[in-house]
């Protein structure tokens, strides 16, 4: 059976490496769409003939350039794109008086507007070369609860909840779209005890979650073909608070 090409944007770090193995083991060919350098320790478990590293600036793409950068994954590898998890995102405070537009248009930069162009793009290359796709959406639970100190970052996660489900009737029956919205899985860096023990609160099951639970989902809505238009929390419980 010939394998499947997927596309992870940020699929080199933290859950995007995540994904990326996940993925792989499963049987796909992998491009991960991400900035900066690749992390050492994530080159070591990935197979050279099924992972390409792709340097891309997703944020500042061009809807052109970005079409290029599926195309040029394509040829590399044989066969179209089938799966596509825009998973790449960026976080930081923005307090509503403190705000600036730098700060609005970075976030929505690369946390909404290239998730619109690169869905679009791969959606075209899906229905061009008639594939049954899939594309799978990391929202989190910040897009349905009130975070002040995340303003922006809040209302880029609910636009991905309501874009997930207007591009599940715009593109079925062919590609299916769906969201995944996690609470807390990573914890940020240089959080500490402290940090950790008021999230595990913040939860139901009183832990946090993991990386991998966020892929495994990935697996499983790829095979539950009578979904679309869904977003799953995954947040132990937090939104029963």
């Amino acid at each position: 059976m010939s394998k499947k090409l997927a596309i992870v944007t940020g699929g080199v770090r933290r859950l995007g490496a995540s994904i990326s193995l996940q993925l792989l083991a499963d049987g796909y060919r992998v491009a991960a769409f991400h900035t900066g350098p690749v992390p050492e320790e994530f080159k070591i478990n990935t197979r050279d003939l099924d992972f390409l590293s792709v340097p891309c600036d997703l944020a500042g793409c061009s809807p052109e350039h970005l079409q290029e950068k599926i195309d040029q994954t394509e040829r590399h590898f044989g066969c179209p794109v089938s799966l596509l998890v825009n998973n790449a995102a960026i976080i930081f405070e923005t307090p509503f008086l403190a705000t600036t537009q730098q700060d609005w248009e970075s976030l929505f930069g690369i946390n909404l507007k290239s998730v619109f162009f690169l869905s679009q793009a791969v959606a075209k290359s899906m229905i061009r070369n008639s594939v049954p796709g899939n594309i799978i959406m990391i929202s989190d639970t910040a897009g349905g609860l009130t975070w002040p100190k995340y303003l922006v970052y809040s209302l880029t996660k609910t636009s991905i909840s309501q874009l997930t489900r207007l591009l599940a009737k715009e593109l079925a029956p062919g590609i299916r779209v769906n969201a995944i919205a996690p609470g807390t899985i990573i914890p940020f860096e240089g959080a500490d005890e402290t940090w950790i023990e008021q999230a595990k609160d913040r939860s139901v099951l009183k832990e946090i979650g993991s990386p991998e639970e966020i892929a495994k989902l990935i697996s499983v809505i790829v095979e539950t073909r009578f979904m679309t238009g869904s977003i799953l929390t995954v947040d132990g419980g937090r939104a029963l608070l």
